[in-house]
């Protein structure tokens, strides 16, 4: 008799083991995937995020974007031609196709360039000159930030519309460089218009730049409204290389 009663409870208990296992093979885990492009604190991010302020970038008062960006830790922009340049955020100094999908740039959280019409010098379009702050992002992105954002992310921000005031600069340097900037704040409008002309530190390297931004918000009873338009132009002499025979040896070329 106790051995059929053991052998009973054995039975018993294998049967609710695997009941329990196989109960536990067909349970389908929930994995939820949230993301939000709100607002959020830097120490709260455990991203690697930089930002530069608004009274950095006055005191710059930068010629070119490098001079700007390279306070950053982790990021190395190289100066080229005019106001050309090649970027490094966490990464090698890349050119030609990786150097334009390797970076996304931002204005105001949208990006400068599709992710199939991406240039090199994006920022060539941006009026980081009058920017109220530059985020910068090492690393690779998340995909709040779409395609492009292999190795980092910068994101220029255009002015808040500030009290009824007007402001103008006018910076010299070397080079016979001249920079003028004009900004006037009036009702729910901000415009900002950048001026640059450079004879570039090498022959045939100048440059003559303007960009023009305007940007008008608005409070409705359900939502708030921010538009901006930002214009830009640029006539830049590219340096090329020396021609001929032997040229590197004539001095008049050199």
């Amino acid at each position: 008799m106790r051995p059929l009663l053991l052998i009973y409870l054995m039975l018993t208990t294998l049967n609710s083991a695997y009941a329990e296992v196989n109960s536990s093979d067909n349970k389908t885990e929930t994995i939820v995937v949230t993301l939000s492009r709100d607002q959020q604190s830097v120490v709260e991010n455990a991203r690697a995020i930089d930002v530069i302020d608004q009274i950095s970038i006055e005191q710059t008062n930068h010629q070119h974007i490098k001079q700007l960006l390279n306070q950053v830790a982790g990021v190395q922009f190289h100066r080229n031609s005019g106001q050309e340049y090649l970027a490094a955020i966490r990464s090698p100094v890349l050119t030609g196709a990786g150097a334009c999908g390797g970076f996304l740039m931002l204005e105001n959280g949208i990006p400068i360039r599709p992710s199939a019409m991406c240039n090199v010098n994006e920022l060539f379009e941006a009026h980081h000159q009058l920017a109220q702050s530059i985020e910068i992002l090492k690393g690779p992105a998340t995909s709040a930030y779409g395609a492009n954002g292999l190795h980092g992310v910068i994101n220029i921000l255009t002015p808040s519309v500030a009290t009824n005031s007007a402001e103008a600069s006018l910076t010299f340097g070397s080079h016979k460089f001249a920079k003028l900037q004009l900004t006037n704040n009036f009702e729910n409008w901000n415009t900002g218009l950048t001026l640059v002309k450079d004879g570039g530190f090498r022959d045939n390297s100048g440059f003559e730049q303007q960009l023009f931004t305007a940007k008008h918000t608005s409070s409705k009873t359900n939502y708030d409204q921010t538009s901006w338009l930002t214009l830009f132009n640029l006539d830049q002499d590219t340096a090329g290389y020396l021609v001929g025979s032997n040229a590197y040896k004539d001095k008049i070329l050199i």
